[in-house]
């Protein structure tokens, strides 16, 4: 039984490589596929990286984001979703805890995480499905080469 889980272990193993770069405390933009009804789209959710748990397949991310009118809300995506069409990098986090669960309770000022800025709208990483790891690291040296 043990075998057959490296062997699925190992086949995901790749798309599990992009998400290394996303820390606590970063800005990221995952666009997933969604069905509703007997149609499919696309839908984006934009946020802060509050937690990550579980290993290997069973991996987890939470993003949150407050919403117009104040209203925070949460989603928590499988990293080896094959639901997951790309994920963005928009600022990388330094957080000092690994889970930042606090950022439920502060508003405004208070939630913003020091962060290092890149450029107002600039993507630092994105990653696609479709993207072999040696794509993604000529990508990173491209826009190490533009700063």
């Amino acid at each position: 039984m043990s075998n057959v889980k490296e062997i699925v272990e190992k086949l995901y193993a790749k798309k599990n490589k992009y998400f290394n770069s996303v820390t606590i405390g970063s800005t990221i933009r995952i666009n997933s596929r969604i069905k509703e009804g007997g149609k499919e789209r696309i839908q984006g959710f934009e946020g802060v990286v509050i937690a990550r748990k579980g290993n290997g397949l069973n991996e987890m991310i939470t993003l949150r984001k407050v919403s117009y009118g104040g209203v925070g809300v949460e989603r928590t995506y499988p990293v080896c979703s094959p639901f997951i069409e790309s994920v963005k990098i928009i600022k990388k986090g330094k957080a000092k805890r690994a889970k930042l669960y606090y950022l439920r309770e502060s508003a405004g000022k208070k939630a913003k995480k020091q962060a290092r800025k890149f450029g107002s709208n600039e993507i630092i990483q994105e990653i696609h499905e479709d993207q072999t790891p040696k794509q993604t690291e000529i990508a990173e040296q491209k826009a190490e080469e533009q700063k």
